[in-house]
């Protein structure tokens, strides 16, 4: 929202167009020269995927972009309150985002990160 100052949706930005992501994220594996920059772009993109499936759910994302500029959503959000993010936290919706934050809360008690051994994850 913070570029068009409210005027344009963050979704119609190219951000939010998988394909935008499928061309950077084939350019950026074929440029990488490290078996772990690789990874590291591989792990990234699988998130920003699931980013925009999330999105998919209540907002519009063009998931056949560049073959139509269609957006697909899942679900509704009824206009409820005056600020939007009321809409989106009161609805059933965002449980999934929910579980996601639980998810990682749960992980990352029970390992810890430490890249200084070459092994991402150690279990306590």
């Amino acid at each position: 929202y913070g570029i068009a100052q409210h005027k344009e949706h963050h979704h119609n930005y190219p951000t939010h167009i998988p394909f935008f992501w499928f061309v950077t994220g084939l350019f950026a594996l074929f440029c990488c020269d490290k078996k772990s920059s690789r990874i590291s772009w591989l792990v990234f993109l699988i998130n920003v995927f699931i980013h925009l499936a999330l999105d998919t759910i209540v907002g519009e994302i063009a998931w056949a972009f560049p073959i139509t500029r269609h957006k697909f959503v899942w679900f509704s959000v009824p206009n409820a309150y005056d600020w939007w993010v009321l809409n989106f936290v009161g609805h059933w919706t965002f449980l999934f985002e929910l579980t996601l934050v639980i998810w990682a809360i749960i992980l990352i008690k029970r390992y810890k990160f430490d890249l200084s051994k070459n092994q991402p994850f150690d279990k306590r």
